[in-house]
């Protein structure tokens, strides 16, 4: 991770994007749980719109295949009707990026989530950046991204920032907006890319399921759905490359999802775990000025 303020904005890709040892839940979350317990649900806002890739720049792109039977279709439709469900939750993130053409260290985030009105607060809880947090709330806050500094950051940690969503500094750095952070935005993708998968689009590229697999990060078997992606689709793979994504068989959800070059080399890592869903979040559980200590001078 690079050790700058600007670094810190983008940490929130994710997802993604994008299975621990402790539960995230803290002190403040349980005791609102008990209290109200019967949380009712605010209207949600309709899913972020996603667009199917681009066309290649540089190549003539060849139709790879499609989507090869109806099980990487049971699986989408599985996760799309579980993000449904997620109008608030809790979860862990372990995420690892290849930027500039290094590996940056892994990083141990809290996420916290609320779809209505759209709400993301990230906390790094590992060695790397500790203290960092993010928080961001649409139409709040001057629309803006709300950073606390963290260990390594410009100034020190315990320093506030903000910074537009939009900006060129944001878009320079992050695979994903802000907007998108989060694993429902994982899920959304995985269905946006199948479908256009299904109409032909020619540089979609694949996606073929492997069955169940086993990882390290997870004690039970995950099903396995291999994407190919064509060179000149997506801007950090311009010859193309392999991602994996790995549903829970319990929740439906992608809680791994990796991602190789053209040369096997590693670029992306999200693991999500710890999940809580839902939770009795609320305005205060995203306001800077409630959930931050006093600022440094």
């Amino acid at each position: 991770m690079r050790k700058d303020t600007l670094g810190a904005i983008l940490c929130f890709a994710a997802l993604l994007a994008g299975s621990g040892c402790f539960a995230l839940r803290n002190k403040h979350a349980v005791n609102k749980e008990v209290a109200r317990g019967q949380m009712q649900p605010s209207p949600a806002d309709p899913p972020p719109m996603l667009t199917a890739p681009p066309p290649p720049k540089e190549i003539e792109a060849q139709p790879v295949g499609r989507s090869d039977n109806l099980t990487v279709r049971r699986i989408a439709n599985k996760a799309l009707d579980k993000e449904k469900a997620l109008d608030t939750y809790i979860l862990r993130l372990r995420r690892r990026e290849q930027a500039s053409g290094k590996t940056e260290p892994m990083e141990v985030i809290m996420l916290k989530y609320r779809r209505t009105p759209l709400s993301i607060h990230f906390k790094w809880l590992g060695d790397e950046s500790k203290g960092r947090e993010l928080i961001y709330v649409k139409d709040q806050y001057e629309d803006k991204i709300q950073l606390l500094t963290g260990m390594g950051d410009w100034f020190g940690p315990g320093h506030r920032m903000k910074f537009p969503p939009d900006s060129e500094l944001v878009k320079s750095r992050s695979r994903y907006p802000i907007q998108e952070g989060g694993i429902g935005a994982a899920v959304l993708r995985f269905g946006a890319l199948l479908d256009v998968i299904e109409r032909g689009q020619p540089n979609a590229g694949s996606l073929r399921y492997l069955g169940p697999k086993p990882r390290a990060e997870f004690p039970n078997p995950l099903d396995t759905v291999e994407q190919t992606i064509l060179p000149g689709v997506e801007s950090f793979l311009p010859k193309g490359g392999i991602r994996y994504f790995y549903f829970d068989e319990t929740t439906g959800l992608p809680l791994l999802i990796q991602t190789f070059d053209q040369n096997q080399y590693e670029v992306e890592y999200y693991c999500f775990d710890r999940l809580q869903a839902p939770v009795p979040l609320d305005d205060a559980d995203f306001d800077p000025a409630k959930v931050w200590p006093p600022e440094k001078k």
